[in-house]
């Protein structure tokens, strides 16, 4: 924090009230994102439960596969 204060020759207060605002606007973004299209946005990222269940199983058996090959 301190180089953006010196740098830019902002207060510590002005650096606080921009990351407050940042913080307030992201959460609200992905509020919003999960309010209107939640369902869609799990499924994008992988938080499907049974896409989860293919997801884990995928990583387990490619991870044992690189234990063998060595």
């Amino acid at each position: 924090m301190r180089a953006l204060s010196v740098g830019d020759g902002l207060s510590l207060t002005a650096i606080i009230a921009i990351t407050v605002v940042a913080s307030l606007g992201a959460d609200l973004t992905w509020y919003a994102l999960g309010r209107w299209w939640g369902p869609r946005l799990l499924n994008v990222f992988g938080q499907d439960p049974v896409a989860r269940y293919f997801l884990f199983h995928r990583a387990r058996r490619r991870a044992a596969n690189r234990l063998v090959s060595r």
